[in-house]
């Protein structure tokens, strides 16, 4: 809970001088209680998108422990190493899904380099054969 404290301007620069390089804005000293607000529903909104996607994810783990099991689609593990090779990084998604006739399925990565770029990798689940690779900018 934020509470209101009165801070005069010689405060804060004071206060940014002992912080060596770090800046405050003065706008930050006493939020106001509608950003707080929108910021509480922000969170609120994102912990109940959380807790209705476990269920999702379950039907995913069993459709795709399915097909590998039925060898319609290769490991991911296979896939995330091809994924490494091509750009170096952490994977951040990884994505299974149906191409439009529903019997071919592609897997797709998106990887993140040193340099902060995030890559999106995409493969033929079955063959393992490249389909894209391209930065995601969303």
């Amino acid at each position: 809970m934020w509470t209101r404290v009165p801070v005069d301007r010689g405060s804060i620069r004071r206060l940014n001088k002992g912080l060596s390089g770090t800046r405050l804005k003065r706008s930050w000293v006493g939020r106001d209680a509608k950003s707080t607000t929108w910021q509480r529903c922000a969170l609120t909104i994102a912990l109940a998108g959380a807790l209705l996607g476990p269920a999702d994810a379950d039907d995913d783990v069993e459709l795709a422990r399915r097909l590998l099991k039925q060898g319609r689609i290769l490991p991911l593990e296979q896939l995330l190493t091809r994924a490494q090779a091509l750009r170096a990084g952490i994977p951040v998604e990884v994505e299974l899904h149906a191409e439009d006739d529903s019997t071919a399925y592609v897997y797709e990565i998106e990887m993140l380099d040193r340099e902060g770029t995030v890559w999106s990798i995409a493969f033929d689940a079955q063959t393992g054969q490249l389909i894209d690779l391209d930065t995601d900018e969303d």
